[in-house]
């Protein structure tokens, strides 16, 4: 899910696989009905699982002059905390004892 990265550690990321994998980040819509339509081109491909699976903001490497696990060390690599935002849910539960 490439919800909450920033542009900058995308660019990062791009700039680090550029030779060895294409990064590409779309519209979710537009990314959906590709896939809605390469399934009725292929169906055993098995793009409607890979439909059913998305959630929230995609984007898909695909490894051009490299291994799989040279892109996970490249993301790996990459993760960065960010501050929360509005609305976002805390991965790690928090308690406050009560004041004076």
């Amino acid at each position: 899910c490439a919800d909450f990265v920033a542009s900058k550690q995308m660019q990062n990321i791009r700039m680090e696989l550029r030779g060895k994998a294409v990064v590409l980040m779309g519209k979710n819509t537009l990314i959906r009905k590709g896939l809605e339509m390469g399934h009725a081109v292929h169906p055993d491909a098995g793009l409607d699982v890979l439909r059913s699976n998305i959630r929230g903001n995609i984007g898909f490497i695909f490894a051009t002059n490299c291994q799989l696990d040279d892109i996970r060390e490249v993301l790996a690599k990459h993760v960065r905390d960010s501050a929360a935002k509005s609305g976002q849910m805390a991965k790690a539960n928090l308690g406050l004892p009560a004041g004076p």
